[in-house]
């Protein structure tokens, strides 16, 4: 293998850890806004993540 493939392997798992990461926040900030404006109860919003955020 050499040292191209090595870095663009390396890269792309970087980006899609980062992704997967970046996704729980996503999630908590969707979470925080529908509970902090009353527009849905903290059970609610929370079992709703799994449906609307594809990345969790």
């Amino acid at each position: 293998m050499d040292l191209i493939t090595l870095l663009l392997i390396i890269v792309v798992i970087s980006v899609v850890i980062f992704d997967f990461t970046n996704g729980f926040h996503d999630a908590a900030d969707m979470v925080a806004t529908a509970i902090a404006s009353r527009a849905m109860s903290p059970l609610v919003a929370i079992s709703i993540v799994p449906l609307l955020d594809p990345s969790f």
